[in-house]
């Protein structure tokens, strides 16, 4: 088995709060987000090589 990569997906109520953490103490970048009415519904965020979905 070759992994290329792994992103994981995790789930949360709110996802401005997570964005907020992942951004200013780690150093992601929101590279794509989706509305869902007046929040986000869903993001990725990159780092490096490193991805997130939420």
């Amino acid at each position: 088995m070759n992994i290329k990569k792994i992103t994981p997906v995790l789930y949360a109520h709110e996802l401005e709060p997570c964005v907020k953490f992942w951004t200013e103490h780690f150093g992601f970048q929101k590279t794509v987000e989706v509305p869902d009415g007046n929040s986000l519904g869903f993001v990725i965020l990159l780092k490096d090589s490193l991805e997130l979905m939420y």
